[in-house]
């Protein structure tokens, strides 16, 4: 995942390199000098994604390596290559709490500290550019702000059509200034009022074999069915450019819910191999579902005590929290027991040669140490989730080499009925197809795996 292209109220900003490395051009699309109002806003975008995510770049030597979800770490990456220091960032902006992401609300804030005023609080957000544009009613304009009209609100929808057309994943940018006073409760009422800061683009290029993967399955008559999180425009280029879809047409989430049961039925038809329909649900997520009737968003038609105990695999990723959403909610619907896992490998175990990881005996611990506080945090925040959907939930959290094997042996050790994983968004079939920690639980188990995306 790369941001290519941030677009801001000045006009739009390209940028280049490859993976992780901080390095690259940063150029403006009217004449390559990046300055000016245009530069104001470029930067004032990249902080506020850079803070309002809990990924990690780790810039020790020639090769960075990260922790985190590859979206937030693109952004990181990013910044670093605008000139935008984590260190000095780290020292101004003092994190006070969170309000984290969800598939329905499809945005997430954090709110800082700012030593630069006292008395302010600093709200970062990013998410769905739609949704975010709706809880902005101001716009950055250099170093000056505006009110947001209905113009340049479609002149920004405008701009991120353009972006998913041309294959880029998008998200929105805002930030708001809160006085402590007013900061009560940290939830989603501080999402409003804010001022939208800009649209960044991103590719997520498919992994190489992926196009030779798509011909050899369609040769042999399987035939290839996306569901993805991605802007439909987005959806179907890609599945355009692997050979999946020649229409380039792609059906929202909004789109299936327009349609009465008898439409929707018929699409389906159309479009889902029989085997296949019972797993399709309009939100743009793989759920299981029973019942023969036209797709829901909660799986309510579920035999209840089919999976009596569910172990939910999580790594604090954007992506493993949707999935344990989605486990959540058919735990819900057929009153199961849920216990979720959390693993971490020990250091000597992920650790590769040259991408400068920690090397000294104190830089290990103090990772180690990191780590395991990070995996407490995760578990903490996916039981309170558990909570809220009025679901009972246990949590593990282990330190082990080989995250596979530690899923399997604690789902047979506590006699679950179901594994539920996230597998990689546009990138399922490939990871599939091609090898991943999914496909390694799924051909060494016997317990049924339900994976989501």
């Amino acid at each position: 995942m790369m941001v290519r292209q941030v677009v801001t109220a000045s006009g739009s900003v390209s940028l280049d390199g490859s993976g992780y490395i901080p390095t690259g051009e940063t150029r403006s699309d009217i004449d390559g000098r990046l300055e000016g109002q245009l530069r104001a806003e470029f930067l004032r975008t990249l902080i506020a994604s850079d803070r309002a995510s809990n990924a990690v770049l780790l810039e020790q030597g020639a090769r960075p390596a990260a922790r985190g979800d590859p979206t937030e770490v693109a952004l990181l990456v990013a910044a670093r290559k605008a000139g935008v220091e984590a260190g000095k960032l780290d020292a101004r902006f003092e994190r006070a709490g969170e309000v984290p992401f969800s598939s329905e609300r499809k945005l997430m804030s954090t709110v800082h500290a700012d030593r630069e005023r006292q008395d302010a609080l600093r709200v970062f957000t990013k998410g769905a550019p739609e949704v975010v544009l709706e809880r902005c009613a101001y716009e950055l304009v250099g170093e000056g702000v505006r009110p947001l009209t209905a113009e340049r609100r479609a002149g920004i929808l405008s701009a991120n059509e353009r972006l998913t057309h041309e294959a880029l994943r998008t998200l929105g940018v805002a930030f708001r200034t809160l006085a402590k006073a007013a900061a009560q409760r940290i939830d989603h009422a501080i999402e409003q009022e804010m001022v939208f800061l800009g649209l960044v683009g991103m590719i997520d290029p498919p992994r190489d074999g992926v196009r030779e993967s798509v011909a050899r399955a369609l040769a042999a008559g399987i035939r290839i069915i996306t569901i993805t999180g991605d802007h439909p425009s987005t959806a179907a280029v890609i599945a355009g450019e692997l050979g999946i879809a020649h229409e380039k047409r792609a059906l929202s989430g909004a789109d299936i819910e327009a349609r009465t049961d008898q439409e929707l039925a018929q699409t389906v038809r159309n479009r889902v191999p029989a085997r296949l329909r019972r797993w399709l649900v309009p939100n743009g997520w793989i759920k299981i579902r029973w019942a023969e009737r036209s797709a829901i968003h909660r799986p309510q038609h579920g035999r209840a005590g089919m999976y009596p105990h569910i172990l939910i695999a999580t790594d604090g990723s954007e992506l493993a929290y949707k999935g344990l959403e989605q486990g959540l909610a058919l735990a819900s619907a057929l009153g199961s027991r849920v216990t979720i896992i959390h693993v971490t490998e020990p250091y000597p175990a992920m650790a590769l040669p040259g991408f400068g990881w920690p090397s000294t005996p104190d830089e290990i611990e103090s990772y180690m140490q990191r780590s395991e506080k990070y995996g407490a945090y995760i578990l903490s925040s996916a039981k309170a989730k558990a909570e809220q959907m009025g679901v009972a939930a246990e949590t593990v959290y282990v330190d082990q080499a080989g995250p596979a094997e530690a899923i399997i042996e604690t789902a047979e050790d506590l006699l679950c009925d179901a594994i539920v994983m996230a597998s990689n968004g546009r990138r399922g079939l490939s990871k599939l197809l091609l090898g991943s920690q999914t496909l390694e639980v799924l051909t060494k188990t016997k317990i049924p795996v339900l994976v989501v995306r």
